[in-house]
């Protein structure tokens, strides 16, 4: 039986990684939101995109045909996981 003896965590600028576009804002927004149920609002305006690939040459050589890659954002100690 073999077990694991090391583990090595690496970490990496997301910069390095990927390339990402935020929606662009709507100055013609109303400021109102869609209720679709209790729990969920939705802003009232046309709908807007962000763009998100990885760099084709990225540290992990990570690439947009794999699949289930996530990205977690901590907010409370800034910290990123993908």
């Amino acid at each position: 039986m073999t077990y694991l003896t090391s583990f090595q965590n690496s970490l990496f600028n997301i910069l390095e990684l990927i390339d990402y576009t935020p929606p662009l804002y709507d100055s013609n927004w109303n400021k109102k939101f869609i209720k679709f149920n209790p729990s969920t609002r939705v802003p009232d305006k046309k709908k807007n995109k962000f763009k998100f690939n990885f760099k084709k040459s990225n540290p992990l050589e990570l690439n947009n045909d794999k699949l289930g890659v996530y990205l977690i954002l901590g907010t409370t100690i800034n910290f990123i996981y993908v």
